[in-house]
């Protein structure tokens, strides 16, 4: 019971989904390329940071979304982690922050990207940017 206590539907909707693809039978399917690709992206992200100290992206393709749609969407949005999933997969880290307001006046986020253990550092970045609109 305490497992899912603080946890909502999606959450525990793309655990199962989660738990699924590691089952037996599923490992050189999903999890072996997987694990290819996870190397490959950490390898090329380790290289853009070494050219600079952070990496700027939108923090989701889209503004935000109404929390009725949200409620109804369920993996319709799923294709919107796309700029903070490989964050997730390569360990790097990221802060996302509030950026504006689109023309319906939702909020618009963006993402600040760096090494392992930047913290400290992004936290610093993401007060000094000033949300122009």
């Amino acid at each position: 019971k305490t497992r899912t206590e603080g946890f909502g539907t999606e959450v525990k909707k793309r655990i199962m989904l989660g738990t699924y693809v590691l089952s037996a039978g599923y490992t050189e399917k999903y999890y072996l390329k997987a694990q290819d690709i996870r190397n490959k992206l950490t390898v090329k992200i380790k290289e853009i940071l070494n050219e600079c100290d952070f990496i700027l992206t939108p923090a989701a393709p889209l503004s935000a979304y109404t929390k009725k749609f949200a409620a109804q969407a369920g993996v319709k949005m799923y294709p919107d982690d796309v700029f903070s999933s490989f964050v997730n997969l390569s360990g790097t880290t990221a802060l996302s922050i509030p950026f504006g307001y689109d023309t319906n006046l939702m909020p618009i986020g963006i993402q600040l990207i760096g090494d392992k253990f930047t913290e400290n550092n992004l936290i610093r970045i993401a007060g000094g940017i000033k949300n122009e609109i």
